[in-house]
């Protein structure tokens, strides 16, 4: 966010802000179409392409949310958040080992992260191997 200057960080302050009241009255439908038009002024900002994934994977839009994760996952510094929902989406899709492998990478982020650590106990009840 620190390329937008003046009108452009404003309009983009402006949508997060109203995306921020729809979710606060639990709205999602209403706040993610906002999202993305914040996401048309920063396309590469990692910690939102993470979190409209995550909305996309509680509503069940895998397809969405995954485009979202892989965006945020490729930034040059991934957020732990995009590295835990994409681990939520193999694993809801049928690929724990691949979320294992992606909460592996993640525990180098933050290797004491609780979320991180309770998701891989999980998986590793789920691929019976404790």
């Amino acid at each position: 966010m620190e390329a937008f200057s003046g009108r452009s960080r404003q309009r983009f302050e402006d949508r997060i802000s109203r995306a921020e009241d729809c979710l606060f009255s639990l709205d999602s439908r209403a706040a993610v179409p906002i999202l993305e038009d914040a996401l048309s002024l920063d396309p590469a900002n990692a910690p939102l392409n993470a979190f409209v994934g995550q909305i996309y994977l509680s509503r069940g839009e895998l397809v969405l949310a995954r485009r979202h994760m892989e965006r945020a996952l490729s930034s040059p510094a991934p957020p732990l958040s995009a590295f835990l929902a994409m681990a939520l989406l193999e694993l809801r899709s049928g690929n724990p080992d691949k979320a294992l492998h992606l909460l592996q990478k993640a525990g180098g982020k933050d290797p004491s992260d609780p979320d991180t650590t309770t998701l891989m106990a999980f998986i590793q009840g789920v691929r019976h191997r404790w």
